[in-house]
């Protein structure tokens, strides 16, 4: 650099004149700060485009771990009337699929990301479910299976007084998870501002026994603020009692544990 330097010196007399300029060194400090700083904006572009394009390819090599959509036996609100799901063994060549779906006036819609399943366009006329059975029947040494697009709501809905205002619970799909498992056997420590042992939604699931309090290291966890009642109602309020709320952790056990004065 010191070279090239020299050089434009003896060069050119504008460089010259510039260098002698009061404001050249100021010049030269914003020159090297926009580099540095588009050479970090560049070095993060690519970092970020990177973890898109791996989260991208994670999501398109990724390997279906299930042989059916028949995953949640909820309550089938409505069957779709133009299309059904389909999954092809991997030893059906694309040829032979092909010809599968021409032979039952079929055509392939679009594959669900992620998986080898296919979404099968039916033409109009066409009962989704006989076709279905037909396709079970008749092409049984190609497909690992067929079945219709159903929407289906799970089963289990509680009858917690207030569950219709808990927005949160379906929008975190807590519903069709209770429908598969509960927390049983699964004890939470809410380490808060003490635990309303009268509460009539925590009374049935508090470790009475367990509680304890952190303060003054004693066994008295009573509440000194709502908070902490709030949120054990939140991790696992008694579920299906008729009375509140529903707490996400259904069946769980709650120690309360008091850490606040």
């Amino acid at each position: 650099m010191n070279y090239l330097h020299r050089l434009l010196l003896d060069k050119y007399h504008w460089y010259k004149k510039w260098h002698d300029y009061p404001l050249h060194n100021h010049f030269h400090w914003f020159l090297f700060l926009f580099t540095s700083a588009l050479i970090a904006f560049l070095f993060n572009s690519l970092r970020v485009n990177n973890e898109k394009v791996t989260e991208v390819l994670s999501v398109e090599n990724a390997t279906p771990n299930f042989n059916s959509y028949e995953l949640l036996h909820g309550k089938v609100i409505k069957k779709a009337p133009d299309r059904i799901l389909v999954q092809f063994k991997d030893s059906t060549s694309n040829d032979k699929q092909k010809e599968i779906l021409d032979s039952h006036n079929l055509k392939e819609k679009e594959a669900i990301r992620g998986t080898k399943v296919k979404i099968i366009s039916l033409p109009s006329g066409i009962d989704p479910v006989e076709l279905v059975e037909k396709l079970k029947k008749d092409e049984t040494s190609y497909i690992d299976f067929a079945e219709t697009d159903d929407l289906v709501s799970p089963e289990f809905i509680p009858n917690d007084q207030y569950f219709s205002n808990q927005w949160h619970l379906p929008k975190i799909e807590t519903p069709a998870a209770w429908e598969r498992t509960n927390a049983q056997n699964t004890i939470v420590g809410i380490c808060d501002t003490g635990v309303d042992g009268g509460h009539e939604d925590l009374a049935p699931v508090l470790r009475v026994d367990l509680g304890f309090n952190t303060v003054d290291n004693s066994s008295d966890w009573s509440p000194i603020h709502y908070h902490g009642t709030m949120v054990a109602g939140a991790a696992a309020a008694a579920v299906n009692n008729s009375l509140g709320v529903a707490g996400v952790g259904r069946n769980a056990k709650i120690i309360p544990v008091r850490i606040s004065n």
